[in-house]
């Protein structure tokens, strides 16, 4: 980032940080996609454009709040994944009692015929 590049000598242009604590926030390959430090807010902050930094946070609230309006009935991904497997569980358990039923109906059928 930008900041940590330039001297920290002017500790109110940096809120006070330390240049340790400005290098926090540098970027890195391989982090989270969801990590802090891709967001773009931050990034024109760091470039000192506190309007474009405003406008962008607007921005990606706005998208946070329409997102959040139409998965507001959705039901979390992991409750789907558990029922999931709950009925995966439930039909081999149903499949396998009845293969032995059968197994065992054979089994008479064959005895007796």
């Amino acid at each position: 980032a930008v900041v940590s590049t330039q001297s920290t000598g002017d500790k109110k242009k940096y809120y006070g940080f330390s240049s340790f604590a400005i290098q926090l926030n540098e970027e890195e390959e391989g982090v989270a996609p969801t990590d802090s430090r891709h967001r773009p807010d931050q990034r024109y902050l760091e470039h000192g454009d506190v309007e474009g930094a405003a406008d962008e946070k607007l921005r990606l609230e706005e998208k946070q709040r329409a997102r959040r309006k139409v998965s507001k009935n959705a039901e979390p991904q992991l409750i789907v994944i558990a029922r999931i497997q709950q009925l995966d569980k439930a039909f081999h358990s149903y499949y396998f009692s009845l293969k032995l039923e059968l197994s065992l109906a054979l089994s008479v059928y064959e005895l007796f015929f």
